[in-house]
This record gives C-alpha cells, structure tokens and sequence, in this order.
C-alpha cells in the first residue's frame, strides 16, 4: 500500500516531470554533464545517434563526458506523451555548430516509469540533412532488459510485421497493432501522428528489398524496446540504410505500438 501511494504521488504532474527532465537532458548534453545522465538513464538504456550507430549506456555516458563541439543547443516545438508508465518526448532542436552556422535536428527520448521514477529508457537523434549511415554497423551488446522467451518471440513476430507492411502498404495491419497514441519520428524531421501515418503507410513504397537487420529486443516490465538497422534499395538503384527505434507498451495481455522513429541516410 505505501509503495501505491508514493506512486501515485510521484506521478501527479508527470507531464511536468518530463517536461523538466527534458529540458535539463539537453542541457546536460550541452554541458557533458555526466552526472545527470547516471542518474537519469536507465541500466537498460541505449542511443541511436545520426550516424546509424548504437550505443549502450556505457558508451553513451563515456561519449557525452567529453566537451561538446556544439552551442545554443535548445528543444523545439517540444510534445510529450504519456502513455501507461511510457513517456514519450518528441521534439526538434537547433543548436550552433563549431563553425558558427545553425544546425538542427529532431528526437524521441523514452522514459519508463521504473523504481518509483522516471527513467530514460531510449534517445534516437538524428540531424537535418540526415548524414550518411556511417554507423550503420557499429552496434552495442544487449547487457540487459532481455525479454522473457515468449516475450521475445512475440515482439520479434511483431517486428517482421511491421517492416512487412511498410514494404507491402498493409495498412490493415497497422490499425491493428498502433496505438491510438502512436507518433512516428520520421526521417525527414517532422513527426506524423497515427492517421497520417497510415496514410502514408497506404502510398506504395518508394523503396523495395526493405529488411530489418541487427534486431535488438529489450523488455522492461511492459515496455517493450526494438532498435535496429533497414537495408533497402532506393528508387534509383542504390543501396540505402537507416536505423529505427519502435517502443511497444503492453496493456490489457497485448503488446502495441506508442512510438516509431525512423533515421534514413
């Protein structure tokens, strides 16, 4: 019962509190502020950076230690969601690069609500223009959240599906497995909520051969955390990469879909 109670209280202004721990993660990233990351990021955290790169916790603290090159780093047209004991930060941010000219970008920041508090889960950046997928294969181990085996085998059916319908346009599996909640990131830098999602989702693809490789699968309590790589074939002929995060949330015994983002280069 008391654990019930210091709960609920400290989810009373939940938007609130992501909409501080947001602000100060990115001024934390401007400041290397190690300390705050090892506080506010989960064991089972991993980043996906714009380059195609996957980092786990570790390297991700060991990187952001380091002096930044960049200024003026600030969130734009900031959405938080909540979702069950998901909380979902959409945003774009502009910063100044080391040669004086404006830089800009756009994130989804993952936080579950573990231990009494909310603790990021995921960070998937990218910039605009999106660089080439350099690190694309540079991948961090899976040390922990690893799912249960039927949890596993669930969420990596549910992966297969998913890219299958953006090859195949199935919108019909889409309204089945989205939540009404679901945002997509999407590779151009805006952000599409579920309509217009599934609508784009209707269009033919503009790409062919799309396969998901180095499939990573996380749980933690019902969040469920997919990070991987796309190989595709663009229109032109040429060989395309990109990364994507999907975060799931179980409710009511089934797994769906809260979030996408999708980095193309």
């Amino acid at each position: 019962m008391g654990n019930t109670v210091e709960n609920e209280r400290a989810r009373a202004n939940d938007a609130q509190t992501l909409e501080q721990l947001n602000r100060s993660y990115v001024r934390a990233a401007l400041a290397s502020d190690v300390r705050w990351f090892d506080e506010h990021l989960a064991a089972c955290f991993m980043a996906s950076s714009p380059d195609g790169s996957l980092e786990e916790r570790a390297g991700f603290l060991s990187r952001i230690g380091r002096p930044n090159p960049s200024k003026d780093m600030a969130a734009v047209d900031t959405r938080i969601r909540i979702v069950g004991e998901v909380g979902i930060i959409d945003s774009g941010f502009r910063y100044t690069k080391p040669d004086g000219q404006e830089g800009v970008g756009h994130y989804t920041d993952v936080y579950g609500f573990l231990g009494g508090r909310w603790q990021c889960v995921s960070a998937h950046f990218a910039l605009r223009p999106a660089p080439p997928q350099t690190g694309a294969t540079k991948t961090a181990d899976v040390t922990t959240g690893a799912p249960s085996a039927p949890d596993g085998a669930t969420l990596a059916d549910l992966n297969h599906h998913y890219i299958r319908s953006v090859q195949e346009s199935d919108v019909r599996w889409f309204e089945a497995n989205l939540a009404p909640e679901f945002v997509n990131g999407n590779a151009d830098g805006s952000f599409s909520d579920r309509a217009a999602f599934i609508a784009v989702m209707g269009k033919p693809s503009p790409v062919s051969k799309l396969r998901a490789e180095d499939v990573r699968i996380q749980v933690v309590g019902d969040i469920g955390i997919i990070h991987a790589r796309t190989a595709y074939t663009k229109p032109d002929g040429a060989a395309g990469a990109g990364r994507y995060t999907d975060i799931w949330w179980r409710a009511a015994g089934r797994w769906r879909c809260v979030s996408a983002h999708v980095t193309r280069g």
